[in-house]
């Protein structure tokens, strides 16, 4: 948890500070991601030291994409409720750098 930087893809739909995602990796703080993906990404969100890792909102989900194609060794993960099966978002992790 404390080895990736995160990023939230979610505003205007969700925020960070939503008092669910704290509690689901505590300790850590993300950045809200306001304005939508594109290539190519700021050095900052690629692979360093630490991770990078982006959490997507259904709402913005087509930005998966552009991860994707940013990064192409990055890891995508849909996440999906185990209660009812409906789509929650992406996790997109990208490895620190070796």
């Amino acid at each position: 948890k404390h080895d990736h930087n995160f990023y939230f893809v979610g505003p205007p739909f969700m925020y960070w500070n939503f008092a669910t995602l704290p509690y689901l990796v505590p300790g850590n703080s993300a950045v809200d991601l306001l304005e939508p993906l594109e290539e190519p990404l700021p050095s900052r969100m690629k692979s360093q030291e630490l991770g990078s890792a982006f959490i997507i909102v259904p709402e913005r989900r087509d930005e998966v994409e552009i991860l994707k194609s940013a990064v192409p060794d990055g890891e995508s993960l849909e996440i999906i409720s185990p209660a009812n099966g409906r789509f929650l978002g992406t996790l997109f992790r990208v490895a620190p750098a070796p």
